[in-house]
């Protein structure tokens, strides 16, 4: 990969979009917070049958994997709801099954196409990823008070995902950045979740040990959990004063 920032081209495990688009389509699933990535007027299932389809999910293997991702993340009695008739907590089930999808290709990405997993490592990704949750939910809930008080979605959602997946490594490596914004992808958990995962599925390298950025999500999940538990709280009884807790 080029060393200088403008003439770097992102890359998932040494494929790039331009020398095979399809296969790094299949590579690459994405989680946003708010309403980021879901369609209003769409069903649970139409919404999943489009993300399917855009992760480049084979035709014989379709039917099955959109199935599949109801049954594991309990959707089935939302499957024919439409996503504007659902609670918070209910379309981050359902967005986490669209980032399932694209796991789902992975698998095949190895059988088809050679991709080397780390497998000595990989069940260890699972409880990692929950923990990564868990330093990501702040946000999310941050984000959710917000929406209660302006009355507003997608309050700067979108440009803090960015901002978080550019500085965090996600489309090429941190090294590239400017010292300064180097210093800045150590200060947030995108960088360690990214860096540890990336360890453990394909055995990358790591700038430290992975107890460290183990260490990092923890610290963010303990301390950014209970201050964002608090201004949702806060924001909850400040629509309730105004009378607008129900207002969107």
């Amino acid at each position: 990969m080029p060393r200088s920032p403008e003439l770097a081209v992102p890359e998932v495990w040494g494929i790039t979009a331009g020398e095979n688009r399809s296969r790094y389509h299949r590579l690459v699933s994405f989680l946003p917070a708010g309403d980021r990535g879901l369609y209003a007027r769409l069903t649970v299932r139409r919404q999943l049958e489009f993300w399917a389809r855009i992760a480049l999910v084979p035709r014989e293997r379709f039917r099955e994997t959109i199935d599949h991702a109801i049954e594991t993340f309990d959707l089935a009695e939302l499957a024919e709801r439409r996503v504007d008739r659902m609670s918070m907590g209910q379309r981050q089930r359902l967005r986490i099954a669209m980032t399932v999808l694209a796991a789902i290709t992975l698998g095949l990405g190895c059988t088809l196409f050679g991709l080397q997993l780390h497998w000595s490592t990989v069940p260890l990704s699972v409880p990692v990823m929950l923990l990564v949750l868990l330093a990501f939910l702040p946000f999310g809930m941050l984000f959710a008070s917000l929406t209660v008080v302006v009355k507003q979605g997608n309050v700067g959602t979108s440009w803090v995902i960015a901002l978080l997946s550019i500085v965090g490594g996600l489309y090429f490596p941190v090294s590239l950045l400017p010292q300064w914004l180097q210093t800045a992808a150590k200060l947030q958990p995108f960088t360690a979740a990214t860096d540890v995962l990336r360890h453990l599925l394909v055995n990358s390298s790591l700038g430290g040990s992975p107890g460290t950025s183990l260490l990092k999500l923890a610290g963010f999940a303990a301390v950014l959990l209970p201050a964002s538990i608090f201004v949702l709280a806060s924001a909850i009884r400040l629509g309730q004063r105004r009378g607008t807790i129900i207002e969107y």
